[in-house]
């Protein structure tokens, strides 16, 4: 098995050695691409100095020298990586020794595979980085991983890391092992209009056009560097109008993809619905009969899991009583 590790790096001098010492140690890993996405500190320096003893690393930079973000960075990795395999690592996240050992077991015994994916866990770099990330991550807390009790299939796993079945889990970029040939084929590549959610982006539309089984997803076979500068910390202790905008612009481009794809109508109205809730979401003031017009106009709103946030959050100044008595008669619709 030979693969092409791919990291962006941008402000990662702190943790791009233990993530590059994390790769070197893998047999399966044959080169190593990093992009320099204009990083101001010592980072490529470090990854210079690697270099310079291991052949598998290559440093990058995109042509006009320029900051793109991780996905355009991701992007030129891609077009770039010689190997059979690609996988991918933030620069302060790190791979453990058995990243790989069940990946070789998925390929070897399903010939159909386009990919696998594995769990991830956590390891925090400060005290107040994990109390940040359990605060808001609660349920990641000891593993990011699709749960074994949703039977996760390559057929089922579009709709599952959509929500559409419920407590089905979701895995990250860290885990995800793919054929480069497969990503070819089918022209998939990162939405470098999205600076923030393009790994979800991805991985979603990944999971329509391939298929991706389940590896290890029992335990982590990488960490995810959670530290006081994370920007999965900073992103979620945004304020709310701002959190909703960049979960509706990942919504409204899946919801665009779809049309695109012409996926089936069941999820195009999921998707819709997704979309439409973020864009309610964002709005700081809201009357009554603006916010029934939206929800009598695309239903799909209501079946949305965040939907009770953004009802009372709309709904209360009318009363408790009116807000919970709406917000029964909504239950009597959707079906839980």
């Amino acid at each position: 098995m030979d693969i092409s590790v791919i990291i962006p790096l941008y402000n990662a001098e702190k943790y791009i050695g233990r993530a590059l010492e994390s790769c070197l140690q893998l047999s399966e890993v044959g080169e190593i691409i990093v992009v320099d996405d204009a990083s101001p500190d010592r980072s490529a320096e470090i990854v210079k100095s690697y270099a310079a003893k291991d052949s598998r690393i290559r440093l990058l930079n995109h042509p006009d020298q320029g900051n793109h973000g991780a996905g355009a960075s991701r992007n030129l990795a891609i077009e770039n990586a010689l190997c059979e395999f690609i996988a991918f690592l933030d620069a302060d996240d790190f791979y453990l020794p058995h990243r790989f050992e069940k990946d070789k077991e998925i390929f070897a015994t399903k010939p159909d595979a386009d990919g696998c994916y594995n769990a991830i866990g956590a390891h925090f770099y400060s005290e107040q980085a994990k109390q940040l990330f359990e605060k808001h991550f609660s349920k990641y807390k000891d593993l990011t991983t699709v749960r074994t009790e949703a039977l996760p299939t390559p057929e089922n796993l579009f709709a599952g890391l959509t929500g559409q079945i419920k407590d089905y889990g979701y895995f990250s970029l860290d885990g995800l092992t793919v054929k480069r040939e497969s990503l070819l084929k089918i022209g998939l590549r990162m939405n470098e209009n999205l600076r923030l959610h393009q790994d979800t982006d991805f991985i979603i539309q990944l999971a329509w056009h391939c298929k991706l089984y389940p590896s290890e997803i029992s335990q982590p076979t990488a960490m995810r560097g959670v530290h006081d500068e994370n920007r999965i910390i900073h992103n979620y202790v945004k304020h709310r109008i701002e959190k909703s905008q960049n979960r509706f612009k990942l919504w409204d481009s899946l919801y665009q993809w779809a049309l695109k794809e012409k996926l089936e109508t069941e999820h195009l109205h999921y998707l819709k619905g997704k979309r439409d809730y973020f864009r309610l979401s964002t709005k700081a003031r809201l009357n009554f009969w603006t916010f029934l017009k939206e929800v009598i106009s695309n239903p799909g709103i209501l079946k949305s899991r965040s939907y009770p946030e953004i009802h009372f959050l709309f709904l209360e100044k009318y009363g408790t009583l009116v807000a919970v008595g709406l917000f029964k008669l909504r239950n009597l619709f959707v079906k839980k």
